[in-house]
């Protein structure tokens, strides 16, 4: 079968297991493994199962189609290895697969929502941010409090990955995928820098809509410049320009160190987008950061190196967790409630429902036992 030579491949390059190793833990000959992969033998049920165990998958993993994207908006700025290649394709699978199964839900229930935003926009990335803004009914002197609501109502799926991809952040797909739809990935990353992905890739879609799945997102002059409209837009989508230079005037008798911390806390953002629109006009961009990194680590006798998001709204983090927002302050709720009603009217199986939740069948069962128990509002 083709799916499954398909499928092997990504998933023992993704594993960093070589053809001898992957054959070695399911416990047959390399070559019975090698014809396998090339697609030239058909495995007993049993050997998939070895192999599905090897890997450490569902079986089911090996066997079905690999949904693809035709409209996907992925860039990193780094040279990725085979595995790191393999592990990215395989996160991109299982973006897809979420994303048909969050269709499929919608569908089912009958609660799809339309694109808010999909109507002309302008060119300029500042008049979009502030149209933007507009449609969403987000006040224009106010902080964006709660993106993953405000993109929700808008018509935009937002799904999070943990994936140790050397430069990748976010990605997004276009309407034609079931769209549209922001991935975010959290590995590493402050709740401050993930707020700031989704603007950005959110400024994808409403200035760059055209170009997905298009030739030009071949074109690497082209993606550069789009590149910084993103940011751009991300940037005054988050912190509107008048309410920036008013916060910026009135916090003027503080340390400019400290006028930065203010308004990162203020408009809930990464000190990094402080410091980009500081840049917009007259400051360079390298020459803030490297006075803010010497500022900061003179007056509080800290570096930022390692993606330190200073002055975090929160100061105890879970271990392993960069510092920044909790985690409830930036998650994605309405798949869960979307699985949770299908699930109430019997339209799911709890199995089921711990496959889309990515949980074990013991944790889903405390899930819906907690369901049942909560108070009535």
């Amino acid at each position: 079968m083709k799916e499954i030579s398909i499928n092997l491949l990504r998933l023992r390059k993704g594993a960093g297991l070589s053809q001898s190793d992957l054959a070695s833990k399911a416990g047959i000959s390399r070559l019975a493994y090698v014809n396998i992969e090339t697609g030239k033998s058909v495995p007993k049920s049993n050997t998939l199962l070895a192999i599905s165990q090897a890997l450490q998958v569902g079986i089911f993993s090996l066997v079905r189609p690999t949904p693809t994207f035709r409209s996907l908006r992925y860039r990193s700025k780094i040279s990725l290895s085979a595995r790191q290649s393999a592990l990215k394709e395989q996160e991109m699978v299982t973006f897809a697969e979420w994303l048909q199964a969050y269709r499929e839900l919608e569908s089912l229930l009958k609660e799809s929502r339309p694109y808010a935003l999909s109507g002309p926009s302008p060119t300029d990335p500042i008049e979009a941010a502030g149209q933007a803004r507009d449609i969403l009914g987000l006040l224009a002197d106010s902080p964006v409090f709660d993106l993953p609501s405000v993109i929700s109502n808008a018509g935009i799926k937002l799904y999070f990955l943990n994936a140790s991809i050397p430069g990748f952040s976010g990605a997004s797909v276009g309407q034609q995928d079931g769209g549209p739809c922001i991935a975010v990935n959290k590995y590493g990353m402050s709740v401050e820098r993930q707020i700031f992905t989704t603007a950005h890739e959110m400024g994808h879609l409403i200035l760059h809509g055209d170009s997905y799945g298009s030739e030009a997102q071949e074109d690497s002059q082209l993606l550069g410049a789009q590149e910084k409209e993103a940011d751009i837009f991300a940037s005054h989508f988050l912190m509107p320009h008048e309410q920036f230079i008013r916060r910026w005037k009135e916090e003027g008798g503080l340390n400019w160190i400290d006028r930065v911390l203010e308004l990162k806390r203020f408009f809930r953002v990464s000190y990094q987008v402080v410091l980009f629109r500081l840049s917009e006009d007259r400051n360079p961009l390298p020459e803030l950061h490297r006075d803010f990194a010497l500022g900061y680590r003179l007056r509080f006798s800290h570096d930022l190196k390692n993606h330190f998001e200073p002055d975090a709204l929160v100061e105890s983090m879970p271990l392993n967790e960069p510092e920044g927002l909790g985690r409830l302050d930036f998650c994605e709720e309405r798949f869960s409630r979307l699985i949770r009603t299908a699930l109430e009217q019997g339209e799911i199986s709890v199995s089921r429902a711990a496959e889309l939740l990515r949980l074990p069948l013991e944790k889903m069962r405390e899930l819906r036992q907690s369901w049942l128990e909560e108070p009535e509002s």
